[in-house]
Order: C-alpha cells, then structure tokens, then sequence
C-alpha cells in the first residue's frame, strides 16, 4: 500500500477483498443485534426503507419483512460487499457521507455498525436526514467500546515484537464519536433528529483460536499483514497460529456492549 492512501478507499477496498468472508464469519454475529434495532423502528407502515452501510445485505430480508410493503434499498461504499447482497434489492454503491438520493426520499433508514467507518458521523446522520421525510426514522448500531480483550492484545504486541511496520493508512475509525450513549444522542439531535431513544445491550463472543487467526488475518490488523511481501506473510501467521494456540480458552472471550439509537426526523 502506498502512502497518502485516502483511508476512506482502504476501508472500502478491505471490506471489497474480504467480503465473502464477512458475510460467513461476522455477518451472522450482527445480525442478532441489528434485529433488535428493527424492532425500535416503525417499519410496518413504510413505503421506502434505506439500509446505509448494508454491507453484504444481510439486514435486507429482515427489513422487507417488517416493511413489507417498503422499497427497500442497500446502499454501502464497498462494491464487493454490496454485490453479495441478496437478489431482488435495489443496490447502490455510495458514500454515506454524499448520498446520492433525493431529499425526503425514504421513510426509514437504517446504519447498523457502520458509523464508525466513515471520516465524519456527523455527517453522515446530517445526509440520512436529507434524505428522510420529516417525521422519518433513522436508527443506528454502534459499538460502545474500543475492540480490546486478550487475544487481541497478544496478537497486537506479537505483530510489534516481529517488526510488522505500522500501515501508513489504517482504516477509517471514528468510534470516539460513537461509542457511548450520550454520544450517539448527541449526533443524532445535531443531526436533526428528535424523540432520540438510546439503550444499551451486551454482546459476548468466545472465538475459537482457528477462527480468531482466520477473521483477522483480513480484518482489523489485515493493513498491516498487507504491507508484507506474501512469503513473509505466511512465516508470520504461522507464528500467530502457534502463539495463539498456547493462549488459554480466557483470552479469547470479547465482552462488550451494543448502542442502539434512534429517531425521528423533525
């Protein structure tokens, strides 16, 4: 990767290479939570639905269910995400940050775990309004915390202890803005948005080693891997395999809590 890579197409170009993994190993694990965002929407009577960030579309049937009488349209940045979305959506490549619809297009819109990947939330919310109908809903997943638990530390220090250069372009991270309550309602009553409801849910995971090493081999530390000639590589995460091997079953349990935050366009 070269220097001076804008980190907005690093993210989407990571996203583009990985995404079929992403839709076996991470999509089904948001999927849950993304669910519990719906159910805080009024979808049963809207026309037109807005998935903003729909990834590989996996949010997309359980939207039509509830909004069955809904145009539902996915929208995200990474082309080879939204290429795996199911048949049947209108699908769109755009930038949450420019979106190329209409003002009052929709009538709901949702942003489930993507805020955090654009250079400015508060942007993007301020466009999810534009393009809402006053009196629309918009409802968001975010992360409250930053993405810390044992394994991932080990695995962090063990790619310093060798010597993996820092990528000069990491992927965009704007959780500072996202990851607590009072955050997120703020952003979204700057954005135009009133009648803001935010609660907190858990989320726990117990990855397995073999898992662990195959997900962020392509995601999280993947800028960095990216960097390295392919044999050395290869070296590299054979020694990640074996030092996580040796890491108790512990390590790998990641607590943290989802935001789920939503409201009404004034």
């Amino acid at each position: 990767m070269s220097e001076g890579r804008d980190p907005v197409e690093a993210t989407a170009d990571g996203y583009s290479a990985s995404a079929r993994l992403y839709r076996r190993l991470w999509a089904p694990v948001l999927l849950p939570f993304s669910l519990r965002l719906l159910r805080m929407l009024p979808l049963g009577r809207a026309r037109r639905v807005l998935d903003v960030g729909a990834g590989v579309g996996a949010l997309l049937p359980l939207i039509r269910d509830r909004a069955p009488r809904a145009v539902v349209v996915g929208a995200d940045r990474a082309e080879g995400m939204i290429r795996l979305a199911p048949a049947g959506f209108p699908r769109v490549v755009a930038d949450a940050g420019r979106l190329v619809f209409a003002k009052d297009a929709f009538d709901v819109a949702t942003l489930a775990f993507m805020l955090f990947h654009v250079p400015s939330p508060a942007r993007a919310l301020q466009e999810v309004r534009r393009a809402l109908r006053p009196g629309g809903s918009a409802g968001a997943a975010t992360w409250s915390d930053s993405y810390r638990f044992p394994a991932i530390d080990v695995w962090t220090e063990e790619l310093d202890r060798l010597g993996v250069p820092e990528d000069p372009t990491a992927w965009v991270d704007s959780s500072r803005f996202t990851n607590s309550p009072e955050r997120m309602e703020r952003l979204l009553g700057r954005a135009g948005f009133g009648s803001v409801r935010v609660r907190t849910t858990p989320y726990l995971r117990r990855w397995d080693s073999r898992e662990f090493v195959t997900f962020h081999d392509r995601f999280g530390s993947v800028e960095r891997l990216d960097l390295l000639p392919a044999g050395e590589r290869g070296a590299l995460l054979r020694v990640l395999r074996r030092r996580m091997r040796d890491l108790p079953a512990k390590d790998f349990v990641q607590r943290r809590e989802v935001i789920l935050s939503v409201g009404r366009a004034t």
